[in-house]
């Protein structure tokens, strides 16, 4: 859910760690048994979240019973374009620490367990659940490349936010759950707009840009790719190609602009809106 809400997908895929010894011969061997499993849900706005609950659990239930299928045979059946800086089916993996305590005794030695941290992500953003006395705790690491630690914070923050209102409305629609603090949407406000900025609500757009481009005609209005228009230029521009819509049937009806990203794009825009 947390991440359909960042992204606004509805296909999700996450990925999950399987230990890998379902046979009591593995019990006893120090080596690494560990497959990685594919999660994929249809995450839905307007579905309450138990039912998204009921979905996962399905969908991981399906996952460990097929967990000795290799995950390397898996990428193979899919075909999926491999991109070496990049995992090839999914990008974040969350985990569930269950199996820390009960260190068994051998003859005279004595065990203790160590954290290991390189200060590597294996993906862009890995979830570590950890159960403990108290609860169930969360880590998370993350890319430097792709995150701050704020950013990282901000997660954490709203996913235990999260969690907090699913458990208080587990039928709620998950259209319905909201990221931010009333602190957080607050700031948001004030930041990304600060104060109201007076303008002539008497005019259109085109009749304020052409203004623009009576008393500063030759200052530069577009720049792209090391080409630049002035106001004046794409002024004309513009107007060659309304009147050239306007002559095959415009005037009221909805045109669609199909182009690259390229002056062409803001130069048939503006056309339209003329």
């Amino acid at each position: 859910t947390l991440l359909s809400k960042y992204s606004g997908q509805e296909d999700i895929i996450v990925g999950t760690p399987s230990a890998g010894r379902n046979h009591s011969d593995t019990e006893g061997l120090s080596w690494m048994f560990v497959n990685p499993l594919a999660l994929r849900s249809s995450v839905k706005q307007d579905q309450p979240f138990a039912g998204l609950l009921g979905h996962v659990r399905k969908q991981v239930l399906d996952a460990f019973s097929h967990q000795d299928y290799p995950f390397e045979w898996l990428t193979e059946e899919l075909n999926v374009p491999r991109d070496m800086s990049r995992h090839p089916i999914f990008d974040t993996m969350i985990s569930l620490q269950n199996a820390s305590d009960g260190i068994p005794e051998i003859g005279n030695l004595r065990l203790s367990l160590h954290e290991t941290n390189f200060n590597i992500a294996k993906f862009d953003l890995t979830m570590q659940a950890r159960e403990t006395a108290e609860g169930i705790a969360l880590d998370l690491d993350y890319c430097t490349k792709l995150f701050k630690r704020s950013t990282a914070d901000r997660m954490l923050a709203h996913y235990v936010r999260l969690l907090e209102s699913a458990a208080a409305q587990p039928v709620a629609k998950i259209s319905e759950y909201d990221l931010l603090s009333e602190r957080e949407a607050l700031n948001q406000l004030q930041q990304f707009n600060p104060e109201r900025t007076a303008y002539p609500k008497e005019q259109t757009i085109v009749q304020i840009f052409e203004e623009q481009a009576r008393k500063n005609p030759d200052r530069t209005a577009l720049q792209f790719e090391g080409e630049t228009l002035s106001y004046q230029q794409l002024n004309e521009r513009a107007n060659r190609l309304a009147r050239h819509i306007l002559s095959v049937g415009g005037g009221g009806k909805t045109a669609a602009v199909l182009c690259e990203r390229s002056m062409d794009m803001i130069v048939s825009i503006m056309a339209v809106l003329k």
